[in-house]
């Protein structure tokens, strides 16, 4: 029984985990923006250095959206593994199936009240930052 708590625990831990990681690229992302305005819009950077700088920046950005999603993949499949060693647990032990039976409750919803994996919906923001990116290294290296 012991054991199946600590499991229980660690899902929430790494739930806290994958909030903290989202929120580290969040802000490294938004300062990298902001860090990049600074630069580019203070006239610290001149003629061809800025057409250098922007461009690394927004490469830059987009490598750590992909990073990040990647990151987003990984909690995703720790949860999932997570969850199935507790299926495996409360099968041997004889306990109630709470994860199942509140997935099953999800999934009766009606179409419109349908669950969105939290990983799709946490995807969605690496993938708004990398197009920010992407536009801006568009607009650097187009004629």
């Amino acid at each position: 029984m012991n054991q199946y708590r600590l499991c229980v625990e660690t899902v929430d831990k790494i739930y806290d985990r994958r909030i903290e990681t989202n929120k580290f690229y969040i802000s490294l992302l938004t300062a990298l923006f902001a860090l990049l305005s600074l630069v580019t819009g203070g006239g610290f950077v001149f003629g061809n250095v800025k057409n250098f700088v922007i461009p690394a920046v927004a490469f830059v950005g987009i490598l750590l959206c992909i990073i990040w999603v990647l990151m987003i993949r990984s909690y995703k499949l720790m949860n999932v593994a997570k969850y199935e060693v507790i299926h495996q647990m409360e099968n041997d032990m004889g306990l109630f199936h709470c994860y199942e039976e509140e997935w099953a409750n999800i999934q009766r919803r009606k179409r419109w009240q349908r669950y969105i994996p939290q990983a799709w919906i946490e995807y969605c923001i690496p993938a708004i930052f990398a197009l920010a990116y992407l536009s801006l290294l568009y607009i650097m290296l187009s004629p």
